[in-house]
């Protein structure tokens, strides 16, 4: 089985000797569905921004489908923590899906020509009757679920997950967990990052415990 994340000897250094993550391995296999866990500070969120270029790495390496990450692949989706994105932005939901823009360099998703399929990934979502909206108006988990909407505009391979339920009410939560099992049963690789332990078991075939270093996997 192919594997669509390899992760050896990562080390990610903050400062001089403030250590993220170190000497962290880990594999997830090509349609696999994984949580990681553990608590705050423990190096989670940093491990996905590692993968995706977004940090600087002190030593290790880290493979995406057997090669060293490049946005311009599209092979991977990130949804970032909620509280980190702006939503005073004067732009429509469909807008957001057509742009497809990550901060931290991730590929653009062109203006205008993929009307048709911006739709339809808001469709997948359930927001479909909401693309008129400006993002500003929307409720918390309306907007966690355009972020992956978002994602999905680029037909991505891999989804990476950072606490994607942690600011939504328990509907919205059960909703993006439904949308989480229907990837997975596509085929999709999953990682999730997230403290909501018992929500994700059964839905995950295997959890990772992080802080600084794999502790359980």
């Amino acid at each position: 089985m192919m594997h669509a994340l390899e992760v050896s000897g990562l080390t990610v250094r903050y400062g001089e000797r403030l250590d993220a993550l170190k000497d962290v391995n880990l594999s997830v296999a090509e349609g696999q569905c994984v949580a990681v866990v553990g608590p705050n500070g423990g190096g989670k969120s940093t491990l996905l921004k590692a993968v995706l270029g977004l940090c600087p790495v002190a030593a290790g390496k880290i493979l995406v489908y057997g090669k060293p990450f490049d946005p311009k692949t599209r092979l991977v989706g990130y949804v970032p923590q909620y509280g980190t994105m702006e939503r005073s932005f004067p732009i429509t939901v469909t807008e957001v899906v057509e742009s497809g823009a990550v901060k931290g360099g991730l590929h653009p998703f062109s203006f205008h020509t993929d009307r048709s399929a911006a739709l339809g990934c808001l469709e997948k979502v359930g927001l479909r009757d909401l693309g008129n909206r400006l993002v500003g108006e929307l409720s918390g988990g309306q907007f966690q679920r355009l972020l992956i909407a978002r994602c999905l505009a680029i037909q991505p391979k891999m989804l990476l997950l950072d606490e994607p339920t942690s600011s939504v009410d328990p509907q919205n939560r059960e909703h993006i967990y439904r949308l989480l099992d229907g990837f997975r049963k596509e085929g999709m690789t999953i990682v999730l990052v997230t403290h909501d332990v018992e929500a994700v078991q059964g839905r995950v075939d295997r959890s990772i415990r992080l802080d600084g270093r794999v502790l359980d996997d």
